[in-house]
């Protein structure tokens, strides 16, 4: 989803901010973009000048400046990427945008967006693979701002592996598809569901087969 949030700011006599652009995905973890877009609308060059901007200044979620130099009558287009932090809180912030040029401040504009509430659910999966043994552990995390319901796992479990599992018990099992439900989540929780394939009781009943028929081979000898 995204979200251009548009304002115009009326020309002075010195470098103006145009327009702030907003783009992207106002959720905890999503990327925006800010677009400033300036203009020297003076008959003064400014070789020197700044553009610092903060986003919630009661809170700071982000701060920058960048320079910049514009010749009368010239334009030109800032951009800035970053990333939303986990459990950001839903609401409306506000992006502050300062020029400066020489120590004196030419111009201040503001605008908003808004961070919607929602859950952010990411899994990450760790795996390790043996000669007998398949280990897997998936971590679930939700880095929203509001509670996940029904989140689900699965992993297919063919052949014998279903016979040598060993750990979190799945919700349901359905044509050797597991399957894992977590009920709910809060904003910053956690759940973890951990299992492993051994295969190491097959080995030794192999070992025992051989020896058993080794035994009865040489008794009857």
């Amino acid at each position: 989803r995204t979200r251009d949030i548009f304002i115009h700011i009326s020309k002075g006599d010195s470098i103006i901010v145009d327009h702030i652009f907003v783009k992207g995905d106002p959720e905890p973890l999503g990327t925006l973009t800010l677009s400033f877009s300036l203009s020297n609308v003076g008959e003064v060059p400014y070789k020197d000048a700044l553009l610092y901007y903060t986003i919630n200044a009661s809170n700071v979620l982000a701060v920058g400046d960048e320079p910049l130099g514009l010749n009368p009558g010239e334009s030109t287009t800032i951009n800035q990427d970053f990333v939303l932090a986990r459990g950001t809180p839903p609401g409306t912030y506000e992006i502050s945008a300062i020029v400066t040029a020489n120590g004196k401040q030419l111009t201040q504009e503001k605008q908003f967006f808004t961070v919607s509430k929602k859950p952010v659910v990411r899994q990450e999966v760790n795996e390790e693979t043996g000669f007998l043994v398949r280990e897997r552990s998936v971590t679930i995390f939700n880095h929203g701002n509001d509670a996940a319901t029904d989140v689900s796992v699965t992993d297919t479990l063919g052949g014998l592996a279903s016979f040598f599992f060993l750990g979190t018990q799945p919700t349901a099992v359905d044509d050797n598809i597991f399957t894992w439900r977590v009920a709910s989540l809060d904003a910053g929780e956690a759940a973890v569901i951990s299992y492993r394939i051994d295969y190491t009781p097959l080995l030794f009943f192999a070992v025992a087969i051989v020896l058993a028929g080794w035994y009865v081979f040489a008794r009857s000898r």
